[in-house]
C-alpha cells in the first residue's frame, strides 16, 4: 500500500503572495466568500486582496503554515 507523506512546515513572510494564492483560490467556491463577493466574475479580482490582509497578519506573528508546493496553507 502506497502512503503520501505531507511535510508541513512554518510558512516565510517571503512567501506572502503564493500563500494568498493559494488560500483565494481555496475558497472561490466557499458559500461564506460567494456572500461577500456574490458576482463571481469580480470574486478573482476580489480574494486576492481579501485574504492578502489576512495572510500578511498571520505572518507578522509567525504563525502560518503550509505545505511543499503549497497544496494547503493553514493560518
Amino acid at each position: 500500500m502506497a502512503t503520501n507523506h505531507v511535510q508541513v512546515r512554518r510558512a516565510e513572510p517571503a512567501e506572502a503572495a503564493v500563500l494568498t494564492d493559494t488560500m483565494s483560490a481555496a475558497f472561490m467556491a466557499d458559500p461564506v466568500a460567494n456572500w461577500c463577493f456574490p458576482d463571481p466574475a469580480e470574486r478573482p479580482r476580489l480574494h486576492p486582496a481579501f485574504f492578502g490582509a489576512f495572510v500578511d497578519l498571520i505572518l507578522a506573528t509567525g504563525r502560518a503554515y503550509t505545505t511543499d508546493g503549497y497544496r494547503g496553507v493553514a493560518l
